[in-house]
């Protein structure tokens, strides 16, 4: 006797399930943006306060703040602190030459590191991506693109998988 097979039918989950998918992966980018300038908020306040610089919090917090904006914001954010070294302190070189290495630190630790790093996490991206995907965006849409690189491979990725990765039967691949 022939045992018979059982029908397999393949089965996509459906279009809400998909954007709650997305939903929740742009909400994972939200979150990760916001904890890399709080991270880096710490690590401008740690170094100004140690280059001995005058409202050193401020400074750091507006850094910060001024991460969420892409390249503009970091141009902006190594102005003030030497508009804040310019106008009130002695004018000590060593004090700015402080300033600059820190500022070129913290940026250096943000682009390669966190950004790649908590970014990829949060959004199930391996951290060379997000870093090549960044790159790129700002090539070719400026800051613009640096910006919205991340949510949009991210977004693109969620439909990649659910496309093909999410049938019964077939283990969940991670392209």
């Amino acid at each position: 006797m022939e045992t018979e097979k059982p029908i397999r039918v393949m089965v996509r989950p459906s279009i809400g399930q998909l954007l709650r998918r997305i939903g929740g992966n742009l909400l994972h980018w939200v979150g990760g943006q916001l904890l890399i300038a709080f991270l880096l908020t710490l690590c401008y306040a740690l170094g100004f306060a140690l280059a001995g610089l005058p409202w050193w919090p401020l400074f750091a917090v507006a850094n910060g703040i001024l991460h969420l904006i892409p390249m503009l914001g970091a141009a902006l954010g190594l102005l003030l602190p030497f508009l804040g070294w310019l106008l009130l302190t002695n004018g000590n070189p060593v004090t700015l030459l402080w300033i600059v290495l820190i500022y070129a630190l913290v940026q250096g630790l943000e682009g390669f590191y966190l950004t790649p790093k908590i970014l990829g996490l949060r959004l199930g991206l391996k951290p060379f991506l997000i870093f090549l995907g960044v790159v790129l965006g700002s090539a070719l849409f400026g800051f613009v693109g640096a910006f919205f690189a991340a949510p949009v491979m991210a977004v693109a990725m969620t439909i990649w998988r659910w496309w093909y990765g999410d049938r019964p039967g077939k283990p969940a691949s991670r392209p």
